[in-house]
């Protein structure tokens, strides 16, 4: 009676018990952070949360609050499109409305219930969604439960943009579900289809191709209608997806652009047909093992880098591994599906067709081509797993009603199931689990999937004892699999290397009210364009100038500008951190040539004994130090000679780019300014052999004196002889790196002084017999290189070192021959040029579609300059320059959602005066 009576409460409060269970189940998972003293943003295997993504939204927040409503964002490194970012991800709103309002300090204390809050919407979307179907209210809840806390949302949600499209899926399928059945156009779809491109066009496009595979397996395999009937509603429904997309162009478009004109992504030697040849494949070997275990749990096979406390040792890394975990129930119940498809009495039809969906779900997970194609032809990896949960939450409610209601349960199934997840879970507890909490999670998770099957099989009895009823049974089921999904949503979440609330280290430095005084103090003192930099950084590697709004270099960006991408591994690798999606100042921080290039014109530091011969001490701002560029720092610069890439290609190994680049830009192909070849040679590298002092006693236990290599397992100084320059001027060491994993170094220069950063090395890929080649440009008067590892005990070795210095030929000239105002709107930018003769006009601004530029009223041509940023020619004389930024078909695609949008009332008011009831 007990268990009776609260299932009829079930029945008659389903979603308000269903949002409590999910809320107070989330703050178990989440304990930490909505009760204790972390704040949901990581440094760990979670890092672009705290190294990325917030410093966004903290952009985002910063322009509305200047009023500075501009396309374009130069505090985000050399400067990005804004539409790169989530601007119209609905849970995020409500995130920058409250930074707005608040500042953006509390911004980080909101996302952890941002993120509950899309745990329990989530699973309310999916228990409508379900009550399409003749399901019971309570396989509807325990399904809809589950979906909530499934391996993609889970995982995937800590980085929060991702966790949105879990909600808007399930709602997408209720709506297409209820549309199929009406011979109209769905106004709903195409709205929700709307919101859904424009928060997304990335998961936007897979939940389409969803949404098409749905209509079709429901109107031509499972509904009994006549086949115009199926082809008309087909035709409807995607005809109200495609309006959907069409009132989204305002978004979609601009983001096609940026994706197709800038982002490296799509770069491939293949042809898309070669792509989907070639991938119509297996994975890698080393794929399957964790497909399988990731069924069984998320975490099996650790969730972090090397350096934390559970390492991840899976296939591709802890994000990109496919997340398909949706609880151990899922386990149980999708292998007695299986058997059931064998001995269910449904028709032929009915048994084709889940047939043909079992087979279409392997297909994605299995082959290469399914992930190839829901990822847009780019590459085959896993981020479209999130396609599959509605299904899986179907399954877990079809099921659980055929074992309550048909008393079907095959015993060899799940004997199978036994032996497997036994065999999985002990491996997983002897291999990879490393702490009490996650042993303890395995132990859940095999005890769980024993008692799971016991309950299932006493459920199929027809004789059940009298204190095991029915209802009693599926309360006990649902206990046990909450249990078991809360234990392993924990882990994922448990011990994670994430700021504290209140820290001084964070909130003190990020929202700093010196570094706001020094800010302010050089906005009221110079109305020209200038960067600003820092020396040191602790909130973001490379990202802090977008939540203090300053314009530096430094940036994260996973979509960087290929081009920019192409200038540093031409000209600068120094500049990247740990890969060319990250760059940052403070690793070329010596080389005053290139600060001044790139507009440097000041630089903040913590050390009031700042040594540099460009930059002199301004003003103190409490513990912040503000120096001034000596040099002609300026974002615009002029040139008189340049020189193609081809001919600069041909001889860079041994010329000083620093040298080159400060007396001649390169183009892309020979222009009215170009320089003979011969040129070249005053900017020759010159060799410092013996900069290494090898017969240092400090030195020998990790010297083989027969070729000089250097090895180490912890960490090593590596003494030198700065002396042998010869000159003041930065040295360029040159070695090759071999290892057991991918190389995580940190190089500390400058005598370890702390003024100066050290320098990141980090590799993602790797093989055994990998040699990573490396060139690492250190201070004049570095006396040793500190080499750490962060790898404790696994060799490292250094071969083949050698040195170089900048010629000494490279020097920039005084007067720039640019002025660039300093505009309130990032979008457009002038100013004045002063040329003595005809000469190239460079800008450290990235050449990027969208950009354009004006002399004296007058049209001028970009071209791409120095392989990643923007110039044009000029005649002798003075003159006013504009540089305006529009997103590339933002006007057509505002003006194609315009048309759309009216085709869309239109088609409402006709169907409504058609159809008054039906509406």
């Amino acid at each position: 009676m007990f268990f009776s009576s609260k299932l009829k409460m079930l029945k008659k409060y389903p979603r308000l018990i269903l949002a409590l269970g999910l809320l107070v189940s989330a703050c178990l998972v989440y304990y930490q952070y909505v009760f204790g003293n972390s704040i949901f943003i990581f440094n760990d295997i979670g890092a672009d949360t705290q190294q990325q993504y917030i410093m966004q939204y903290n952009s985002i927040v910063n322009h509305i609050r200047d009023g500075n409503f501009s396309a374009w964002d130069f505090t985000n490194g050399f400067g990005t499109s804004m539409l790169q970012l989530n601007l119209f991800d609905p849970s995020l709103m409500i995130l920058y409305l409250s930074g707005v309002v608040f500042g953006p300090a509390v911004m980080p204390y909101l996302l952890i219930y941002i993120h509950i809050g899309k745990i329990i919407l989530a699973g309310l979307m999916c228990y409508q969604f379900l009550s399409c179907f003749s399901f019971s209210t309570g396989s509807r809840l325990l399904a809809s439960y589950v979906y909530a806390f499934n391996g993609f949302l889970i995982v995937w949600g800590q980085h929060y943009q991702f966790s949105m499209i879990m909600v808007y899926l399930p709602l997408f399928l209720f709506l297409l579900e209820k549309a199929l059945h009406r011979d109209r156009f769905s106004p709903s779809v195409a709205i929700l289809t709307t919101c859904i491109i424009i928060y997304s066009y990335y998961t936007g496009y897979m939940t389409m191709i969803t949404g098409g595979i749905y209509l079709i397996f429901r109107l031509f395999f499972m509904e009994n209608l006549a086949w115009k009937t199926r082809f008309k509603r087909f035709f409807i429904n995607c005809s109200s997806m495609l309006l959907g997309i069409c009132m989204g162009l305002f978004s979609l478009l601009p983001a096609f652009a940026l994706v197709n004109n800038v982002s490296s992504r799509l770069d491939s030697n293949m042809g898309i047909f070669q792509r989907i040849f070639s991938s119509i494949a297996p994975y890698p070997l080393e794929y399957y093992p964790t497909l399988i275990l990731r069924f069984f749990s998320s975490n099996l096979e650790g969730i972090g880098n090397a350096d934390i406390y559970m390492p991840y040792r899976g296939y591709t890394n802890y994000y990109e591994a496919p997340n398909v975990f949706f609880s151990v129930l899922f386990v149980v119940l999708a292998v007695q599906y299986i058997f059931y498809l064998f001995h269910s009495k449904e028709s032929l039809r009915q048994k084709a067709t889940q047939w043909g969906l079992v087979f279409l779900t392997g297909a994605a997970l299995l082959l290469m081509a399914g992930s190839l194609i829901f990822n847009g032809f780019s590459s085959p990896f896993s981020r479209h797993t999130f396609v599959l949960m509605p299904l899986f939450a179907l399954l877990i409610a079809k099921m659980t009603d055929v074992i309550f209601t048909e008393k079907f349960f095959h015993i060899p199934g799940a004997l199978i199931t036994v032996v497997c997840s036994t065999i999985l879970y002990f491996l997983c507890y002897k291999r990879v689990a490393l702490t009490p909490s996650v042993k303890l999670n395995i132990l859940i998770l095999w005890g769980s999937a024993l008692l799971m099957i016991l309950l299932l099989f006493l459920v199929s009895r027809k004789k059940t004892l009298s204190r095991l009823t029915p209802s009693a049974l599926f309360v006990l089921l649902a206990s046990i699999t909450a249990l078991s999904v809360i234990s392993d949503s924990h882990i994922t979440a448990r011990g994670r290397s994430s700021v504290v609330k209140g820290d001084a280290d964070y909130f003190d430095y990020l929202y700093n009210s010196d570094m706001e005084s020094l800010l302010n103090y050089v906005k009221n003192t110079d109305p020209t364009f200038y960067r600003l930099e820092k020396t040191f950084a602790r909130a973001s590697y490379c990202m802090e100038s977008c939540a203090q709004d300053y314009r530096g270099i430094g940036t994260y960006n996973s979509t960087l500008n290929k081009n920019l991408i192409e200038f540093t591994e031409k000209i600068i690798p120094n500049m990247n951190l740990f890969n060319f999606s990250r760059t940052t100042y403070r690793h070329i921080a010596h080389d005053d040539v290139f600060a001044t290039l790139f507009g440097i014109k000041y630089l903040v530091t913590e050390d009031g004994n700042y040594s540099s011969d460009a930059y002199q001490l301004v003003k103190q701002f409490g513990s912040l130090y503000l120096y001034q560029n000596q040099y002609a720092a300026s974002v615009g610069r002029l040139y008189t000679q340049t020189m193609d890439q081809a001919t600069y290609e041909a001889s860079a190994p041994s010329i000083d780019a620093s040298g080159l680049l400060s007396q001649t830009a390169i183009t892309e192909s020979p222009g009215p300014l170009s320089i003979p070849a011969d040129r070249l040679s005053a900017f020759t590298k010159r060799n410092l052999p013996d900069y290494v002092s090898y017969d240092s006693p400090a030195l020998s236990t990790f010297l083989d004196s027969d070729t000089k290599a250097i090895s180490w397992s912890t960490d090593v100084n590596i003494p030198l002889n700065p002396e042998l320059s010869g000159q003041n001027a930065p040295v360029t060491m040159h070695f090759n790196i071999h290892c057991e994993l991918p190389p995580a170094i940190t190089f500390i220069t400058n005598n370890g002084k702390a003024d100066t950063s050290s320098f990141e090395l980090t590799r993602l890929t790797h093989s055994a017999d990998s040699n990573y080649a490396v060139s690492l440009t250190i201070p004049a008067d570095t006396r040793y290189l500190h080499c750490i590892t962060r790898y404790q005990g696994v060799e490292f070795t250094l071969s083949g070192v050698s040195f170089t210095s900048q010629s000494p030929a490279g020097s920039l000239s005084e007067d720039p021959g640019i002025v660039v105002n300093n505009t309130t709107n990032d979008s457009k930018l002038t100013g004045t040029i002063a040329a003595d003769r005809d000469s190239l006009a460079f800008f450290a601004i990235p050449y990027e579609t969208g950009w354009q530029a004006s002399v004296d009223g007058q049209p001028a041509e970009l071209i791409r300059t120095d392989y990643g940023f923007s110039g044009f020619y000029v005649t002798a004389g003075r003159h006013t320059f504009t540089l305006t930024y529009s997103a590339p078909l933002l006007k057509e695609g505002i003006l194609l959602s315009g048309i759309s949008f009216l085709v869309f009332l239109s088609i409402t008011w006709i169907s409504r005066k058609r159809n008054p009831r039906q509406l």
